[in-house]
């Protein structure tokens, strides 16, 4: 199975550090090609592609933008690439690329973190797998969803309207040591794929703790 994982990204200085992290094992795995998805406002194209980046030409916004710029890095990927699944996760993320390719089996339409925002069932932007008929479904329909809102409660009402089945993932919460980082360690997290680990309490505590999980997965 080939899987691609798109990270939510952009060149905000606050922003360099973390795309550094993952760039220092998100093409490690065989069969999984990361990339991050960002805006560009200088385009002459609407789309283009180097290394590890897909850029879409527009401005960063989080309404609509991470919606708008998800779809059309989704789009583009289904139009140039053989592949089974997207996982779409965003950059305060660190994924262990070994499980969560173990994940992937052919009753996954659409898994992760299930949430709740209003009675809207949803799955967590943070992280959410796909696989490619559930991509194709969802683009085919793209200009049906609701870019006034965010992305993951947007998509998971079009998902709930097609009758998508929706599997919960389990991962990490990091930032729940932020402030004692030294109690993780290898066989706290050996059962997690994803690791979240934004703090909302300082950015540089973000990386520090992105440091720790990389290290104690790939080290």
């Amino acid at each position: 199975m080939k899987l691609i994982i798109l990270i939510i990204a952009n060149d905000n200085d606050n922003y360099f550090e973390m795309q550094e992290k993952w760039q220092s094992y998100m093409n490690k795995h065989p069969h999984i090609t990361s990339y991050f998805i960002k805006y560009k406002e200088d385009l002459e194209e609407n789309i283009i592609q180097n290394e590890d980046t897909i850029y879409v030409k527009g401005q960063e916004s989080l309404i609509p933008g991470c919606l708008d710029k998800t779809i059309k890095s989704i789009e583009h990927v289904l139009n140039n690439f053989d592949f089974n699944f997207i996982f779409r996760t965003n950059l305060s993320s660190v994924v262990d690329l070994n499980k969560l390719y173990n994940l992937l089996n052919n009753n996954i339409e659409y898994a992760g973190v299930i949430g709740d925002y209003y009675g809207q069932k949803f799955i967590s932007g943070a992280g959410f797998l796909m696989n490619r008929q559930t991509c194709k479904l969802l683009i085919d329909n793209k200009n049906k969803l609701n870019y006034d809102i965010i992305d993951d409660v947007s998509i998971g009402q079009f998902m709930t309207s097609k009758n998508i089945k929706f599997t919960q993932l389990t991962r990490f919460e990091v930032y729940n040591y932020e402030n004692n980082i030294n109690l993780l360690r290898k066989d706290n997290i050996i059962n997690f794929y994803h690791f979240r680990c934004k703090s909302n309490i300082n950015h540089n505590k973000t990386i520090i703790l992105m440091e720790k999980i990389i290290q104690l997965i790939y080290a």
